[in-house]
């Protein structure tokens, strides 16, 4: 076998794969106490601050469908199923805060005890960037973007964390993350397109391959979809509510307004086709065609005049448009990517519901400081979209880029030079992601790298769906690219500092690799 090391002594055996003194082990085990300390503490803060949680009109809606035992999908049934099942914990709003609490501070910590093995410092710092205003602030509103991101980041956390593992408990580990992964995308289906990125690193978490994922893109998609679909209607029974059709509506509207022509199904009066082509539109939500005024006489109109909303006569009217107005649509779609992007949108909910009037939590010291520190940093780029959005892509860019390590490569106990001093040609034995080249390997041919480019490639992908599916620009959307960020940046940094000692696996012994894979 082809061994690629340091030209400085190798490090000592590593406790963690049986070497080392009792001493050395007892000793390398404090970094990981450490980490879970911080956590257990972090999460008891959570709770200091945020108990039992602070309810939001969307959450309210799918609470009361576990007493009136009928689930729609316009919300996620799913989140209905599982706070029903955790409500007897603490009825209401804790237990759904509990949940959502336990899988964020659980996914931090094993991220956290898995860095910690390279460098104790960092998996301490993992651990306080849960502490992060645009991850934390958000940690006690009840809302579907806060428990879907959680349980992403718990599932990406598991499979980094069990890598390394023993064969049973690595098998057991992929199916929870799986099965997290799935419901990640029930919790949110517009995850359905950045989804089979985590599920590709679930199954081969020790390198991250584009092959791969290319591979199994189409058939995780179609198998995740499917999944979804038994589960809302065969499972649950979900009342279909037609949530697509509020995207229909919204652009509609939007290329309504820019074309100056009435793409809606229906006629209108001459006051009506003003304020659409005028002040009707609004990029930051379509809720200016349903519930706001003075417009709301659109979604009036459609659904409970006409009854068009949910039949394929709007869907008709939608692919009509966009065929008819392609340049409208665009503007729209760009005037709401860059509301998203870039304004400064809602971020924490904070009202009482039962009296708007009032804010919620109001005699929790801790929340109250929380509102306060909210106010004041809303304005900075840590509440803007892009921000985190381009932290993750230069995270991926980080997590693919080869490295001149300064090693040499041994075959067959013959040393050959750096690198750097070779051809570019990629070796053979390792598919082209060793890197022989001028700049030796990819930072995404290690565990710590593959779980950078995962998490943040999802998170990427994940905020650009909304350029196409987005009908509100609210900062909450984008949580799952700021959990990102902050995970998959603590791995690049493990990645740069940690010792490398690679494998490569010869042309006669990869079939047997993979298939151990």
């Amino acid at each position: 076998m082809n061994l690629l090391r340091p030209r400085t002594p190798p490090p000592k055996p590593s406790p963690a794969c049986g070497g080392g003194s009792r001493a050395q082990r007892r000793g390398r085990g404090r970094p990981g106490g450490l980490v879970a300390a911080l956590t257990l503490g972090g999460f008891s803060l959570t709770l200091y601050v945020f108990y039992p949680g602070v309810m939001t009109y969307d959450a309210l809606y799918m609470y009361k469908a576990i007493a009136e035992g009928e689930v729609g999908d316009w919300q996620s049934p799913v989140m209905t199923a599982l706070w029903a099942v955790v409500d007897p914990i603490a009825p209401g709003a804790g237990s759904m805060f509990l949940l959502t609490a336990i899988l964020y501070w659980l996914g931090f910590g094993l991220v956290g005890i898995a860095l910690a093995q390279r460098a104790p410092w960092l998996g301490v710092a993992t651990v306080m960037l849960a502490f992060a205003p645009p991850a934390f602030m958000f940690l006690g509103v009840i809302w579907r973007d806060m428990l879907f991101a959680s349980v992403w980041l718990c599932a990406a956390a598991l499979t980094f964390a069990a890598a390394a593992a023993r064969s049973a408990l690595r098998v057991a580990a992929l199916a929870v993350a799986l099965a997290l992964i799935a419901i990640g995308v029930m919790l949110r289906p517009n995850a359905l397109i950045a989804a089979p990125l985590l599920a590709t690193y679930a199954l081969w978490p020790s390198r991250f391959a584009w092959k791969r994922v290319a591979l199994s893109y189409a058939p995780a998609g179609l198998i995740l979809f499917g999944l979804m679909h038994v589960v809302y209607y065969d499972v649950l029974g979900a009342v279909r509510q037609h949530p697509l059709h509020s995207l229909f509506v919204f652009d509609l509207g939007g290329i309504t307004h820019f074309s100056k022509e009435n793409q809606f199904p229906t006629t209108w009066s001459p006051a009506e086709q003003q304020r659409l082509v005028t002040d009707c539109y609004d990029p930051y939500l379509w809720d200016a065609y349903w519930t706001g005024r003075p417009c709301s006489f659109v979604m009036k109109r459609l659904e409970n005049e006409q009854h068009i909303f949910g039949t394929p006569v709007l869907s008709a009217a939608w692919r009509n448009a966009l065929l008819s107005h392609p340049g409208a649509y665009l503007q729209h779609r760009a005037a709401f990517m860059g509301t998203f992007l870039l304004g400064s949108n809602f971020t924490i909910w904070t009202q009482d519901i039962g009296d708007p009037n009032k804010l919620a939590l109001p005699d929790n010291r801790g929340f109250v400081a929380l509102v306060a520190v909210s106010d004041v940093l809303k304005p900075t780029p840590l509440f803007r979209v892009t921000f985190w959005l381009m932290l993750c892509a230069v995270i991926c860019a980080a997590a693919w880029r080869r490295q001149d390590t300064g090693a040499s490569l041994v075959e067959g106990g013959k040393e050959l030079p750096p690198p750097a001093a070779q051809d570019a040609a990629p070796s053979p034995a390792s598919g082209g992601g060793l890197g022989r080249g001028r700049s030796g390997l990819r930072e995404s041919d290690t565990p710590a790298g593959a779980f950078a480019l995962a998490v943040a490639g999802s998170g990427v992908v994940y905020v650009l769906t909304y350029a196409f599916v987005g009908v509100a620009a609210d900062f909450r959307y984008a949580y799952w690219a700021v959990l990102a960020a902050l995970t998959s940046g603590a791995a690049v940094i493990a990645g740069w500092i940690a010792p490398r000692v690679r494998t490569v696996i010869p042309e006669a012994e990869q079939s047997s690799a993979v298939r151990n894979s």
